[in-house]
């Protein structure tokens, strides 16, 4: 049986890891790794800087991850996007979601997201977890898109990446 499955391992886990995590609310995790004071990925990752954003990264005592999304300076405003499925979902948007039609959805378990019909205002809003609402212009946009496409292509952020979308079971 292990001959005919072992083709099918990868599929079966991230089904599996999916599964437990959906009915659980928590990722498969080695518990003899889950200290709070270790820090398994190692040194800091640095920040990605593009457009006036800025993308900071920290990795928690839950051994999960955080980006830190400081918009440009004007705006004067941070936000938080943790826990993996989070980080996925947000990242999903930016690169899924065709932001150049008026009046076009996002929706998500975490983000809803909409072009404006009006010229008058942003064109791109989103709406993050806790009713915080952000709008982008289409420049703002396109830089956020890049600031998160160039930091996966970090190595530290791909090997993370990896890990835990092995616990989470995501795709």
């Amino acid at each position: 049986m292990n001959q005919v499955l072992k083709p099918h391992w990868p599929v079966l886990w991230r089904a599996a890891a999916r599964g437990h995590y959906l009915v659980r609310g928590y990722p498969v995790r080695d518990p003899s790794r889950n200290a709070a004071s270790e820090h398994p990925w190692g040194p800091a990752i640095s920040s990605v800087f593009e457009g006036g954003f800025v993308l900071s990264f920290a990795t928690g005592g839950g051994r999960d991850l955080s980006v830190l999304v400081s918009l440009p300076e004007a705006r004067q405003a941070m936000y938080e996007i943790a826990t993996w499925p989070v980080i996925t979902e947000f990242r999903s948007m930016l690169q899924d979601w065709d932001t150049s039609e008026p009046n076009s959805f996002w929706e998500g378990r975490w983000f809803f997201g909409y072009t404006a019909m009006e010229t008058t205002v942003a064109p791109v809003w989103i709406r993050c977890q806790g009713s915080v609402s952000f709008g982008f212009t289409a420049e703002e946009w396109a830089s956020l898109q890049e600031a998160f496409r160039r930091a996966w292509e970090k190595p530290e952020l791909q090997r993370i990446s990896g890990e835990l979308t092995l616990e989470y079971g995501e795709n």
